[in-house]
């Protein structure tokens, strides 16, 4: 709906159903959007700052969208195998579980954005922060290998996926025969875990490994999933280089040290790595391991120029991302320290 080009409504009322899913085939699925365009109100158009701001307007969303193509045809249902063949027989057993009560994922999306420009639209900005809650995520669950199955398909919680967009875009030369354009973009996003199903580990802990903290002296779980923490499959987790035994009286030193990354955990020899005892323990094993950062980017970016010249053009795109960590197989050759590239 749109009313004098100045306020702009736009809802949407759907209800689907899948064959893929048993009880719980249909869902309902709504959306809303709100736009201002706030320049065009007298109070901005006929004052000084129309003169400067040529666009205003806020904007404002909310919807769900819901998935479920991760599940096959039928799979719900469970499923049976041939075991071969036995005395002139075939046996079948269960390989799948069935999983009747499994119910849509559900993306529920909360936006809220502004375009703004300035000089007759020759610098333009648009900018939005959202959070979106993945709500029954759908995903496949390992479970314990005495059951006699590998996992089983779940609604496994609700993670939170937060962050923002901002692009900008600028004319710096508006003639007839020449124009210049730059424009830029900067965006983050980081997930989080809101919810797991209950599974008697803290925090509903749900893979991840153990390590020892030296702030706190003690150990604790990292990466995986656990409620209230950031979705740690992208963190890393690695061993810390100490120094490299220079000489057979370096080896000696660590006579008595137990290190399990060894084949003989106590033959050492010059050139071999001295490795971060983090607990003290003189053993070196999973524990001292430490948190290095993360795999995915803090921010992701870029730049683009082009300049026109009649029908000549010359186009620059750029990319940049930061906050992460690049693990470059052939540099931990030779390095000292795990380095952030």
């Amino acid at each position: 709906y749109d009313y004098d080009s100045k306020y702009l409504v736009s809802a949407t009322f759907r209800r689907d159903g899948s064959s893929r899913l048993g009880n719980e085939k249909f869902d309902f699925f709504p959306s809303v959007a709100l736009g201002w365009n706030a320049h065009k109100e007298d109070f901005i158009a006929n004052s000084s700052v129309g003169n400067v701001i040529s666009k205003l307007k806020p904007r404002l969303s909310y919807g769900v969208n819901g998935n479920q193509e991760i599940l096959s045809n039928y799979g719900v249902f469970g499923s049976y195998g041939s075991q071969g063949t036995y005395n002139g027989q075939t046996g079948y057993a269960n390989t799948g579980l069935p999983t009747l009560d499994l119910v849509w994922e559900r993306s529920t999306t909360f936006n809220v954005g502004l375009d703004i420009s300035f000089f007759n639209n020759r610098l333009n900005f648009i900018t939005d922060v959202y959070s979106r809650d993945v709500k029954d995520k759908l995903s496949y669950l390992t479970l314990p290998y005495y059951t006699g199955f590998g996992g089983i398909l779940t609604n496994n919680g609700t993670v939170r996926n937060k962050g923002f967009e901002l692009e900008m875009n600028a004319d710096i030369l508006r003639k007839e025969d020449l124009t210049w354009n730059i424009g830029a973009s900067l965006t983050t996003n980081k997930n989080y875990v809101v919810n797991l199903p209950d599974n008697d580990n803290e925090l509903n802990r749900q893979g991840g490994t153990e390590i020892y903290n030296p702030a706190t002296g003690q150990n604790e779980w990292v990466g995986g999933l656990q409620e209230g923490q950031r979705v740690g499959n992208d963190l890393i987790v690695t061993y810390e280089q100490d120094y490299i035994y220079a000489d057979q009286a370096a080896v000696d030193a660590h006579a008595t040290r137990q290190d399990e990354l060894l084949r003989d955990p106590t033959k050492r020899f010059p050139g071999d790595v001295a490795w971060v005892d983090q607990n003290g323990d003189n053993i070196i094993n999973s524990l001292d391991r430490k948190v290095i950062g993360r795999a995915t980017p803090d921010f992701i970016g870029g730049f683009t120029s082009s300049l026109t010249y009649k029908n000549v053009n010359l186009y620059i795109k750029t990319d940049f991302a930061t906050g992460h960590v690049i693990n470059n197989h052939i540099r931990v050759k030779g390095m000292r320290k795990h380095k952030v590239i």
